[in-house]
């Protein structure tokens, strides 16, 4: 399958990071186990044994030139506070110190730690009952959704509320990461919706020197209609 001209930066999502669950995997880079609960980064890659994409997992030291640029990496913004900011320092040496002075880098830190702290008290409840939980309160879930993302949403609505359906795809499938507002839906519960835009600053200010993405999110998608039931 060819990509054209743009070659791997086509693939949608290229790059992702989050939290390794187990210590079993090893860097395709140098080799050596990325431990449990350490950020990880997954390249995507065309598969040679199917028609489809395979994930390569790195440690973040081994695989940090695969970007110039934090926001490239989907589930950045997910990340605690703290790795955010060392994760910046090594893409952009001196970003993590001139974000966090800023008063959208503490604000987004205040919410992203209460975030956690709601993910934290909720991380032993089982997948169907997060399931249950989100379908109840009205908002879409994949069946192939996996624990730590569901956290993530249900954390999210418990402290900032429920966002409004999504643009695009019209299902009640948007999360605000830091600054990024996404669609995890599907379009005739088919197709991925790939809705991103940057949720406005505060000041004007642009979280770690850049726009999340391209385009701005309209205010009316960032009014929140009513905390998680």
């Amino acid at each position: 399958m060819s990509f054209g001209q743009l070659g791997a930066d086509a693939i949608p999502d290229r790059l992702v990071m989050d939290y390794a669950p187990t210590s079993r995997a090893a860097c395709k880079a140098c080799a050596s186990i990325i431990l449990q609960d350490t950020v990880r980064v997954g390249e995507k890659v065309r598969s040679p044994w199917h028609d489809g994409f395979d994930t390569k997992w790195h440690h973040v030291k081994c695989a940090v030139h695969l970007s110039k640029c934090v926001h490239d990496f989907k589930g950045f913004q997910r990340l605690k506070w703290s790795d955010q900011m060392e994760i910046a320092d090594k893409i952009s040496p001196g970003l993590a110190a001139s974000t966090a002075v800023t008063e959208e880098g503490k604000r987004v830190s205040r919410l992203n730690e209460m975030v956690w702290e709601a993910k934290e008290r909720l991380g032993k409840v089982k997948k169907e009952a997060l399931k249950e939980l989100i379908q109840e309160n009205g908002v879409f879930v994949s069946e192939k959704a996996h624990p730590t993302a569901m956290l993530h949403g249900i954390a999210d609505g418990l402290i900032n509320g429920l966002l409004p359906p999504c643009p695009w795809c019209s299902g009640k499938s948007l999360e605000l990461e830091g600054t990024l507002l996404r669609c995890y839906g599907y379009v005739n519960g088919a197709t991925h919706c790939t809705y991103k835009a940057t949720a406005p600053p505060l000041a004007g200010e642009d979280l770690f020197g850049s726009a999340a993405a391209p385009s701005r999110a309209d205010p009316t998608l960032l009014a929140r209609v009513g905390l998680l039931r």
